[in-house]
Order: C-alpha cells, then structure tokens, then sequence
C-alpha cells in the first residue's frame, strides 16, 4: 500500500505543479461575474488566453502559481487518506480481513472508490477554498497574506461553514469521479496496455556484435566442447600439416 500512496503522492505532486496556472486561469475566469466578493477587479481580462497573458505580463510566473501550497502541502495526506479508505472499504464489501484486489467485482470496487471522497472531501474542500482565494489575488488586490492568514480570517468572519465553503459541490463532483478512477485503476495495473510493456529495443549497432567480440563468442563456445577452444586450433594446424604431408607423397609417387 505505501507503494500506491508515495506513487499517488509523486504524481499528484507532479500534476499540481504542471496544471497549477491553468487551474489559476480557470479560477479567474469563473470569478469574474463575483469580482467584488472575491476582491477580483473589475478590468480583469476576459477570456481563457486574455487572463493567461495578462497575469504573466503583470504578475510573472509567480502570478499563475499562487494558491499552490495547499495542495502541494496536503497532497501526501490525502493520497494516503484516499489509499487507505479504499482498501478497507474494498475488504468491508468483499467479508474478509484484507482486501481482495485480484477477485473484487467491478461493483465493489466502483463503490468502494465513492467511498474514499467521503474523507477526502474533507480534507479537500478547505485546501481548495484557501487555494481558490489565494488564486483570485493580485499584485494589487492582496487581501490575504498566506495560507494561515486566509484560514483565520475565514473562520473568524464565516466560522466552521464558511471553511468548508463548496463542500457539497465537491461530493457531487467526488462520488462518481473517484468510483470511474478506481475502476480504471485497478483495469489498468492488472492489464496494462501492450505499448506499456513492451521493452525498448536497443539500437542496431548495440544489437550486432563487432567481429572480434563475435570471435571471442565462438571460442568461448568452443572451449566448453571436446576438442574446441585452443585444442580445437591445435587439432586444425594437424590436419594442414597432415594434407601437405599426404600431398607430398602423392607428388613423389607421381614422378616415379
């Protein structure tokens, strides 16, 4: 299982960072219509591309990567969180002490993947809060000085409900997504595709022995055979020496 999680973990952490500005730009854009509750300005550019290079040109790299500690901080929590819920609920459903991955029906493992968003989602849903106000922010728009900052002011102004902002929209979009992720997970890591298996052939002038290697091949093979390796060479200048002498004779008998 700590195999599935610092995979889950190394993966998840690799996707954040890679789809991290285009999750900000999404962000953005959705909370254009909200700008005066989100502290979004009004002039912020409209449009997927617009607000992509605008925040590059007034806010650099940095600008598309705010609101990425969260999830980078709690990624291993959750895939550990995420793993270890559903192995259990996998052993519940299927009546036995430890899960039964290689006999599980399609249905237990669809149901045992919703069941894993049912403590994941809370974990979630306030890492995704927190990220989405941090992502909101600008240059000139600061209303939250970090991570810390932004949980305290939420909790001090909307209490425990306005932490877990968004948490029903997070189980409608969990439930089923975990289930289908499951499902495919435990397809693919029992029957990989073909293109995944295959192992990479080496190159021609790697795969063609040079002639000198290719010597010492055979009299490697030759000297596990009676009479190969030296003695095989040995026994080879007998047999010359053997015909010229035979070859001799013949030409003396053929002058008398």
């Amino acid at each position: 299982a700590w195999k599935e999680v610092v995979g889950g973990t190394a993966g998840g952490a690799f996707g954040v960072v890679v789809g991290h500005p285009f999750d900000t730009v999404k962000i953005r854009v959705q909370a254009q219509c909200q700008h005066h509750s989100l502290s979004l300005p009004s002039h912020h550019p409209r449009g997927v591309a617009a607000c992509f290079l605008q925040t590059l040109r007034a806010e650099g790299v940095r600008g598309l990567y705010r609101g990425v500690t969260p999830p980078l901080a709690t990624d291993a929590i959750i895939n550990a969180v995420v793993f270890a819920t559903y192995n259990y609920s996998l052993s519940l459903l299927s009546g036995s002490a430890q899960p039964d991955h290689d006999n599980a029906s399609p249905l237990h493992i669809y149901l045992a993947g919703c069941s894993v968003s049912l403590p994941a989602g809370l974990l979630m849903s306030p890492v995704e809060m927190v990220k989405a106000r941090l992502q909101v922010q600008t240059n000139t728009t600061v209303a939250y000085r970090g991570v810390a900052h932004c949980l305290s002011h939420t909790f001090k102004h909307y209490g425990v409900r306005g932490v877990f902002t968004g948490l029903g929209s997070t189980y409608i979009r969990d439930v089923p997504s975990f289930g289908v992720y499951f499902l495919l997970y435990h397809h693919l890591s029992r029957n990989p595709p073909s293109w995944a298996c295959a192992a990479p052939s080496p190159p021609a002038f790697l795969s063609r022995p040079s002639a000198p290697a290719a010597d010492a091949a055979a009299g490697h093979h030759l000297a596990g055979v009676p009479g190969g390796g030296a003695g095989h060479g040995e026994e080879a200048k007998k047999a010359g020496a053997g015909k010229k002498a035979g070859a001799g004779k013949q030409e003396g008998a053929a002058r008398q």
